[in-house]
C-alpha cells in the first residue's frame, strides 16, 4: 500500500513565511533604532500631513530629521521641525525665514505654500531638528493604515 503524501499538511511553507516576516520586522526595528541613535532623536521619521510646504514637501512625504543639529547652527533657508510654540500640541515642519539674535535666539518660520510668516517664534526648547532627507509619498501608506481622527 502506498501512502498518500498529498493528505499531509504542508507546514514548511508557513513556517518559512513566518520566519521571513520575523526577519523583516526585526530589520525594520533595527533600522528605526539605528536612525534614532545616529540622529540623536526619539522620532527620526515624520509623515508630512499638510500642504503648507508644497512644492518642497507634499502630503505623504516621509522626512528624516536630524535631532543632533545644534539650534545655533540653523540658517535661513533650512527646513526645521519643531513643536508648535505656545501650544506644543502639533509638530510643525517649516522653512527658516528670519533669525533674530537677542538674549535668546529666535527663529521666524514660514511654510513655502503660505502667504505670510508664522505668527510665532521658535526657540531652542521648541526645536526638534532639521530635515536631512525626504522619501517622496511613501507616507501615504501610514496615513491609509491609521485610524480616523476626530478633532
Amino acid at each position: 500500500m502506498m501512502e498518500d503524501k498529498s493528505a499531509k499538511p504542508r507546514r514548511k511553507p508557513v513556517i518559512k513565511a513566518l520566519i521571513n516576516i520575523g526577519i523583516i520586522i526585526l530589520g525594520m526595528v533595527a533600522i528605526y533604532f539605528g536612525f534614532t541613535f545616529a540622529l540623536g532623536t526619539n522620532t527620526p521619521f515624520y509623515v508630512v500631513s499638510s500642504g503648507s510646504m508644497i512644492p518642497s514637501l507634499v502630503v505623504g512625504d516621509i522626512i528624516i530629521v536630524n535631532g543632533g543639529t545644534d539650534f545655533d547652527e540653523i540658517n535661513v533657508g533650512d527646513i526645521i521641525v519643531f513643536d508648535e510654540p505656545n501650544f506644543g500640541s502639533k509638530v510643525i515642519v517649516h522653512r527658516v525665514r528670519e533669525i533674530h539674535e537677542s538674549s535668546t535666539r529666535q527663529i521666524i518660520t514660514k511654510g513655502d505654500n503660505n502667504l505670510a510668516s508664522d505668527d510665532w517664534v521658535v526657540i531652542s526648547e521648541d526645536f526638534l531638528g532639521d530635515v536631512i532627507f525626504t522619501i517622496p509619498r511613501i507616507g501615504y501608506l501610514t496615513t491609509a493604515l491609521a485610524p480616523p481622527m476626530n478633532y
